[in-house]
Protein backbone atom coordinates (compact mmCIF):
# COMPACT_ATOMS: atom_id res chain seq x y z
CA UNK A 1 0.00 0.00 0.00
CA UNK A 2 2.92 2.56 0.78
CA UNK A 3 4.58 1.43 -2.52
CA UNK A 4 1.04 2.21 -4.38
CA UNK A 5 0.86 5.48 -2.95
CA UNK A 6 4.44 6.70 -3.37
CA UNK A 7 4.48 6.06 -6.85
CA UNK A 8 0.65 7.70 -7.05
CA UNK A 9 2.25 10.94 -5.57
CA UNK A 10 5.83 10.75 -7.72
CA UNK A 11 3.42 10.73 -10.89
CA UNK A 12 1.36 13.69 -9.36
CA UNK A 13 4.45 15.66 -8.95
CA UNK A 14 6.00 14.94 -11.99
CA UNK A 15 3.03 15.80 -13.35
CA UNK A 16 2.31 19.16 -11.33
CA UNK A 17 5.89 20.12 -12.87
CA UNK A 18 5.36 19.57 -16.64
CA UNK A 19 2.10 21.95 -16.11
CA UNK A 20 3.76 24.50 -14.04
CA UNK A 21 7.52 24.34 -14.76
CA UNK A 22 8.89 27.81 -16.17
CA UNK A 23 10.24 28.01 -20.07
CA UNK A 24 13.91 27.26 -20.27
CA UNK A 25 14.72 30.20 -21.75
CA UNK A 26 12.76 32.59 -19.21
CA UNK A 27 15.14 34.28 -16.99
CA UNK A 28 15.37 37.85 -15.76
CA UNK A 29 16.40 40.81 -18.20
CA UNK A 30 15.36 42.76 -20.63
CA UNK A 31 12.75 41.36 -22.98
CA UNK A 32 11.44 43.33 -25.79
CA UNK A 33 7.64 42.93 -26.15
CA UNK A 34 4.39 43.83 -27.89
CA UNK A 35 1.74 45.34 -25.75
CA UNK A 36 -1.39 43.36 -25.95
CA UNK A 37 -2.84 45.49 -22.94
CA UNK A 38 -2.84 47.72 -20.09
CA UNK A 39 -4.85 47.92 -16.75
CA UNK A 40 -5.54 50.22 -13.85
CA UNK A 41 -6.62 48.49 -11.07
CA UNK A 42 -7.33 49.12 -7.13
CA UNK A 43 -3.97 51.66 -7.74
CA UNK A 44 -1.77 48.86 -9.30
CA UNK A 45 -0.44 49.37 -13.33
CA UNK A 46 -0.69 46.13 -14.97
CA UNK A 47 1.00 45.63 -18.47
CA UNK A 48 -0.10 42.32 -20.62
CA UNK A 49 2.90 41.48 -22.88
CA UNK A 50 4.22 39.38 -25.65
CA UNK A 51 7.57 38.30 -26.02
CA UNK A 52 8.66 39.80 -29.73
CA UNK A 53 10.82 36.89 -31.18
CA UNK A 54 9.99 34.22 -33.62
CA UNK A 55 10.23 31.64 -30.61
CA UNK A 56 8.73 33.81 -27.83
CA UNK A 57 9.57 32.91 -24.01
CA UNK A 58 5.90 34.01 -22.61
CA UNK A 59 3.20 35.00 -24.34
CA UNK A 60 -0.16 37.42 -22.89
CA UNK A 61 2.10 37.74 -19.93
CA UNK A 62 0.52 39.89 -16.98
CA UNK A 63 3.19 42.39 -15.40
CA UNK A 64 2.48 44.07 -12.37
CA UNK A 65 3.81 47.75 -12.09
CA UNK A 66 5.86 48.89 -9.43
CA UNK A 67 3.65 51.46 -7.78
CA UNK A 68 6.36 53.92 -7.64
CA UNK A 69 6.95 54.45 -11.09
CA UNK A 70 3.18 53.43 -12.32
CA UNK A 71 2.76 57.21 -14.13
CA UNK A 72 6.31 57.23 -15.52
CA UNK A 73 5.70 53.61 -16.89
CA UNK A 74 2.00 54.11 -17.71
CA UNK A 75 3.35 57.10 -20.17
CA UNK A 76 6.19 55.10 -21.90
CA UNK A 77 3.41 52.15 -22.48
CA UNK A 78 0.83 54.06 -23.79
CA UNK A 79 3.04 56.05 -26.01
CA UNK A 80 4.35 52.33 -27.29
CA UNK A 81 1.05 51.68 -28.01
CA UNK A 82 -0.22 55.11 -29.89
CA UNK A 83 3.07 54.75 -31.53
CA UNK A 84 2.68 51.13 -32.80
CA UNK A 85 6.20 50.69 -31.28
CA UNK A 86 7.63 47.86 -29.09
CA UNK A 87 8.31 48.40 -25.15
CA UNK A 88 11.69 47.12 -23.92
CA UNK A 89 10.44 45.19 -20.12
CA UNK A 90 12.97 44.65 -17.56
CA UNK A 91 12.19 41.73 -15.35
CA UNK A 92 11.90 37.70 -14.29
CA UNK A 93 9.17 36.30 -16.55
CA UNK A 94 9.45 33.13 -13.88
CA UNK A 95 8.88 34.89 -11.08
CA UNK A 96 5.23 33.65 -9.42
CA UNK A 97 2.12 34.22 -9.50
CA UNK A 98 2.91 38.00 -11.24
CA UNK A 99 6.56 39.15 -11.84
CA UNK A 100 7.32 42.88 -11.33
CA UNK A 101 8.88 45.59 -13.38
CA UNK A 102 10.71 49.09 -12.28
CA UNK A 103 12.01 49.45 -15.40
CA UNK A 104 10.74 50.01 -19.50
CA UNK A 105 11.97 51.59 -22.30
CA UNK A 106 11.00 52.34 -25.72
CA UNK A 107 12.23 49.41 -28.18
CA UNK A 108 14.26 50.88 -30.97
CA UNK A 109 13.08 49.45 -34.46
Amino acid sequence: MKVKRTVAMMVILVGLFCVFAPAANAVPGWYVCTIDMTNMQDGYLWLAVTHATTTPAFTNKYVLVNPTYRKEIMAIALTAMASNMQLSVYFDPAASPYPITNAVQLAAQ
